[in-house]
């Protein structure tokens, strides 16, 4: 019988404003800029890459700055809640994160961003590899 990897994700971002957000945690307000950020496009096209991990019931995310829409985004032509889990295999993030990044201009950690042009601004699925995925919100 094969051994399935354990992988720890890590989050992208933690945001008071996010499932599972803490006050402690910094406001998604000091992140947003008025117009789009260099290589947003590309940005965007990484997180709408990603591979879904799970789909929560009730994954609808509030748009806390735009209540009472949504923060769902359309991934491969069809709605996806927000706090549908996605990861490129070493990240993972809220779907919802694409909606803010694309409407409020969210910039996102370098960290992360170095990671996803050296890989083309693209995730490719067929080498994530099948896993045992931990991740969490909260601090290890």
């Amino acid at each position: 019988m094969p051994v399935i990897p354990t992988i720890h994700l890590k989050p992208v971002v933690r945001f008071r404003e996010f499932p599972f957000g803490t006050a402690s945690d910094p406001s998604m307000r000091e992140f947003m800029a008025p117009s789009p950020r260099e290589n947003q496009a590309q940005v965007l096209a990484y997180l709408w890459s990603g591979v879904i991990l799970g789909v929560t019931m009730g994954a609808d995310l509030s748009d806390r700055f735009d209540y009472p829409n949504k923060a769902n985004p359309i991934i491969d032509g069809r709605a996806v809640g927000g706090t549908t889990e996605m990861t490129d295999g070493e990240w993972f993030w809220f779907a919802g994160l694409i909606h803010f990044v694309e409407k409020y201009n969210v910039r996102l950690p370098a960290e992360f961003l170095r990671h996803a042009a050296a890989h083309g601004w693209r995730v490719a699925k067929e080498t994530v590899p099948a896993a045992n995925y931990h991740y969490s919100y909260f601090e290890e």
